[in-house]
């Protein structure tokens, strides 16, 4: 039997240690091109832990992440956005003194230059819903322009994945409806597999193909949202709340 496509990213017995507390667990977890993957978990479950892990903001204590067939455990984040791995933070960081357009440029104009880059900037303005705002200072947007903004600039680096943490938070249910449409087209339009950590169940629900629980560093369980969230453990794990 022919073995199936390498997965995109492979972590491999992945350990992070805080002194005695041990905040990632032996985690292996794979995701294939063009995935689209909720992480999910209690709060202090070890993910945003992860994602700094797999982004370069702190080395593991053991185990191995490996990304399109090439270890990057000893990258630095830039080299692993410059080979296809970007990231989008809870907290937008957008440069408030610049304005949308300028701030979509400065992440573009890396890879595009001339008519090329203004014509990418122009239809991330216009995929992502700020051609209204394109010219005004990103400190006077709204928080939900500004998560909406990191994602164009997070996207705009032609990533094959995408990681982000928490893009719903604090946002309206026609928000964050508009958020898994755009994040829905740039998987499905550019291929681009999504790994997201998020609480809002609803979110996860209409975005999500399968879904990890991390729970105490480890990994609980992963599969099709339904049956994650009817999984005894999982529930247990969320003191009775539905997920």
């Amino acid at each position: 039997m022919a073995a199936g496509p390498e997965p995109l990213l492979a972590t491999d017995g992945l350990r992070k240690e805080f002194g005695g507390l041990t905040a990632t667990d032996d985690v292996s977890l794979t995701v294939s091109p063009g995935e689209r993957r909720c992480l999910i978990g209690p709060n202090g479950a070890g993910k945003s832990t992860l994602l700094s892990l797999l982004t370069g903001q702190l080395d593991p204590t053991a185990g191995s992440i490996r990304f399109a067939g090439e270890e990057i455990d000893g990258l630095a984040p830039h080299e692993r956005v410059d080979r296809g791995l970007s990231v989008k933070f809870q907290v937008p960081s957008v440069y408030g003194a610049f304005s949308t357009r300028e701030n979509l440029r400065l992440a573009l104009q890396r890879r595009r230059s001339g008519d090329g880059l203004e014509e990418a900037i122009d239809e991330s303005l216009a995929r992502f819903d700020l051609v209204e705002e394109a010219e005004m200072d990103a400190s006077a947007l709204s928080h939900g322009q500004k998560q909406r903004l990191e994602i164009a600039i997070a996207s705009a680096l032609d990533p094959s994945l995408l990681l982000l943490d928490e893009p719903v938070a604090g946002l309206s249910v026609e928000e964050t409806d508009r958020i898994v449409e755009l994040l829905i087209d740039l998987n499905e339009s550019r291929g681009i597999a999504l790994l997201v950590i998020e609480h809002d169940m609803a979110f996860v629900r209409a975005l999500a193909e399968r879904v990890t629980v991390l729970h105490q560093g480890a990994i609980l369980t992963e599969g099709e949202m339904e049956s994650v969230a009817n999984d005894p453990t999982v529930r247990e794990v969320y003191l009775g709340e539905e997920v």
